[in-house]
């Protein structure tokens, strides 16, 4: 889970250009089939019976979409190189890749910082597989740019067609890569990595919040997993089962000689036990997310460089599927429609949608659906009576590059 940042580091960098140049890009929207537009309901959310906060209804549909509201980063450091130098250690590989994607003259440009890259430019840094240093040995949650985990906040935000969504009101504090699933049951389960009593590496826990609308949520303390000592579970993902208990995927942080998905069920909710086995392996994995397809069979949607798949006819045993889903994408949190769309949620100009008729080709439908002046990612979303609900991540990025120069 950590891991990815340094991996997404690239991707932030130059947002963060462009925040501290005072640039920004407006997002652009597609449609979906149904060109009727419907404006998103006004919601409440309190939290452990905390005074409702009203979220005001956002403005009509306009061709750019509407982006949520969120805090506002601090101001940039001073000096153009930021503290984490992605370029610092580049390997003739990677050097080779810059150059014939840029050309000496833009690659000089930006890897000495008299300039950030744009949209066509930052692609480069993606596809040559370029990530900031691992800080090693920093205080929990620490990442790459300053970024610290244990500083995210989890946000909710509701819409009426997956596309519009209002403003994000805070769920939780000290907590990254949330989930949330609406059950049969008409329960509202979320779930985050929680940061809030972690003292050192490797002790951050999966945090749980409850709700019978979707908009009062009450803590119900941390997650536990029978079967799972030694185990750091992270990045969560919630699966509700035939039976009605729900399956809980995750990836073990613990565990630094590979990268492995596992299991847990439960029957409350907050109180898992961990399945035998390991549902998923590969290099450089994290983030898995489940959907039931129409056929019956399973697909988890992986986040690596960009978004794999695989598929399983029990939940249990998956198998890569050939190829990548989303070209630079992150973090993915899909979602079956009624009439089998497959849509897929992504960390990329923020908050991006994809949706794809077979659940492995995806077109892009909107991107930046949900932006702010800061790491806008980790999107988990689920279908209810009433449309849809998300939650997200939020991050603030510190030690940002200030802007060139320029001359009077």
């Amino acid at each position: 889970m950590k891991q990815q940042f340094f991996r997404l580091m690239s991707m932030w960098l130059w947002a963060a250009w462009l925040l501290a140049c005072g640039v920004s890009a407006p997002p652009t929207s597609g449609s979906l089939q149904d060109d009727t537009q419907i404006a998103p309901p006004v919601a409440t959310v309190a939290v452990d019976g905390g005074a409702p906060t009203r979220m005001p209804e956002p403005p009509a549909p306009t061709p750019a979409a509407t982006a949520a509201v969120q805090p506002v980063a601090p101001a940039p450091g001073a000096g153009n190189k930021p503290a984490q130098d992605i370029f610092a250690s580049l390997n003739d590989t990677q050097k080779a890749c810059l150059r014939e994607a840029w050309g000496d003259q833009v690659y000089n440009e930006i890897t000495s910082f008299m300039r950030a890259p744009n949209a066509d430019e930052q692609a480069a840094i993606q596809s040559c597989h370029i990530m900031p240093p691992n800080p090693g040995g920093a205080g929990p949650g620490a990442g790459a740019g300053g970024h610290q985990a244990s500083r995210d906040q989890t946000f909710v935000t509701y819409s009426a067609d997956g596309v519009v969504w209002s403003a994000g009101v805070l769920l939780a504090e000290s907590a990254s890569v949330p989930e949330i699933i609406y059950t049969s049951k008409g329960e509202y389960w979320a779930y985050w990595v929680d940061f809030s009593e972690s003292t050192s590496p490797n002790d951050e826990q999966i945090g749980v919040a409850f709700s019978t609308d979707g908009k009062n949520w009450q803590k119900r303390g941390f997650a536990t997993f029978a079967g799972g000592e030694g185990m750091t579970p992270v990045d969560p993902d919630a699966f509700e089962l035939d039976d009605g208990r729900l399956r809980m995927y995750f990836y073990d942080i613990a565990d630094r000689t590979s990268h492995k998905f596992y299991s847990a069920v439960s029957s409350d909710g907050i109180n898992f036990t961990v399945e035998p086995g390991i549902r998923f392996e590969a290099d450089q994995i994290y983030d898995p997310n489940v959907v039931r397809l129409p056929d019956g069979r399973y697909r988890m949607y992986i986040n690596h460089t960009d978004i794999w798949s695989a598929t399983s006819s029990d939940g249990l045993v998956f198998v890569k599927d050939d190829g990548e889903r989303v070209s630079k994408g992150a973090v993915p949190g899909a979602l079956v429609l009624p009439d089998g769309q497959v849509r897929l949620y992504v960390c990329q100009q923020g908050i991006s949608l994809y949706t794809s008729s077979d659940g492995l080709v995806f077109d892009a439908v909107a991107q930046g659906i949900i932006q702010a002046p800061g790491i806008v990612c980790d999107p988990s979303v689920a279908a209810t009576p009433d449309g849809f609900i998300m939650v997200y991540k939020f991050a603030e990025m510190t030690n940002l590059p200030a802007p060139p120069a320029t001359s009077p």
